[in-house]
């Protein structure tokens, strides 16, 4: 496998009920799932389009945070080049399994927000110390202009919103609101 990997993070209040991680990753269609460690909550699995993805859910200071590691050639192969089709309708988008996949695993986990990080900005360490407390300070604004390739906010997030967003296209959640980083070609980036 190639280890360039993106990250694809789940920040879960921790007032609710801890579910084992291969629970969860059950629920979220994943599938060959493989626990890695007895003590710690890591495992590997497939997941939408990644293979051999690593998984790990930890306690953050506030939330529970559950983050994958997935490969980033899983994701390029099939991502538009945004100058291949700058029009792109999100229905042709190749890459669209990844974007529902991520959904439905959001409807199933019901995070307050998760990003999809297509530019391989942070690991487990400092960049999502950060992340969470931007979380915790409710910032939707701040998290909608980090322009993460994909951001679910929950209602409740959503709500926090200063403005209304035209500049990218969003999907629909149960609970929230799934938003690409763009339009059209350039809709992951």
């Amino acid at each position: 496998m190639d280890w360039a990997p993106l990250n694809l993070s789940f920040f879960i209040p921790k007032e609710r009920k801890i579910v084992p991680l291969t629970k969860t990753l059950t629920k979220i269609g994943a599938t060959s799932i493989k626990e890695m460690s007895l003590t710690t909550e890591e495992a590997q699995c497939n997941w939408s389009v990644f293979y051999e993805t690593w998984v790990h859910q930890h306690e953050g200071q506030y939330y529970r945070i559950i983050s994958f590691q997935v490969s980033s050639s899983s994701f390029f192969r099939l991502c538009p080049l945004p100058e291949d089709n700058p029009a792109l309708p999100l229905e042709q988008d190749e890459a669209l399994p990844i974007a529902l996949a991520f959904r439905d695993a959001c409807d199933v986990i019901k995070p307050k927000v998760a990003v999809f990080d297509s530019l391989a900005r942070f690991k487990y360490t400092e960049e999502l110390q950060a992340l969470e407390e931007t979380v915790l300070m409710w910032d939707s604004d701040d998290l909608l202009n980090q322009e993460y390739a994909l951001l679910y906010l929950s209602e409740a997030m959503d709500d926090c919103l200063a403005a209304v967003v035209s500049d990218r296209e969003q999907i629909q959640a149960q609970s929230g609101t799934l938003y690409f980083a763009g339009c059209g070609g350039n809709r992951w980036f």
